[in-house]
């Protein structure tokens, strides 16, 4: 595939393509968050695999249909900074953590992302945690949905956050510091 038409797709699926180097990047987050076929290997290299994954996803975007897996898009899980900030990758994504939502989804019925990945200075100016799993694409906030006890049982997430005046989970990572069998619990006021 021609540079030419990997920045196309790699900028209407909501990447920054700019520089080589941004380009590069791009592609190695697109391959580690398309979850519409086997797995792509992340090497930043367009192939034939990673090529006909691009065509597929941008075609699906064409459509009006979910561009990284079954019912989610790339641009869901972009930084809501909106590249204000130079070294904002826009968008970063996790094969796991959409697996997670995939499974969350086939429980809660339509599922709303209120804030996935966050560049370093978006998470700084909203406040997020010094280590947050938000700024290494492992987290993703949603619309209160599903009790934390339901989230337990999907057996999908390693950090879970949820509301206790709501009693709904809020937040949803898959941090490698714990496992999705004892996951690691908190809440919100």
């Amino acid at each position: 595939m021609r540079v030419k038409r990997q920045k196309l797709i790699l900028t209407s699926l909501g990447w920054r393509t700019d520089t080589r180097w941004r380009r590069k990047r791009a592609i190695k987050d697109f391959q580690r968050g398309w979850l519409l076929g086997k797995k792509l290997v992340v090497d930043g290299i367009v192939g034939p695999k990673t090529t006909e994954a691009m065509e597929l996803s941008y075609s699906r975007l064409q459509n009006g249909e979910p561009t990284c897996s079954e019912h989610f898009s790339f641009s869901e899980f972009a930084c809501k900074c909106g590249g204000r900030y130079w070294s904002c990758k826009r968008i970063a994504t996790n094969r796991r953590l959409i697996r997670g939502l995939e499974k969350y989804r086939s429980v809660a019925g339509r599922t709303i992302i209120v804030s996935a990945y966050r560049c370093y200075w978006h998470n700084r100016a909203v406040g997020g945690a010094k280590y947050s799993q938000h700024k290494y694409a492992k987290a993703a906030d949603l619309v209160y949905s599903l009790g934390l006890g339901e989230v337990k049982e999907l057996e999908a997430f390693s950090g879970i956050g949820y509301s206790v005046s709501r009693g709904l989970v809020r937040h949803v990572d898959v941090r490698d510091n714990a496992t999705v069998s004892n996951p690691t619990v908190w809440t919100y006021a």
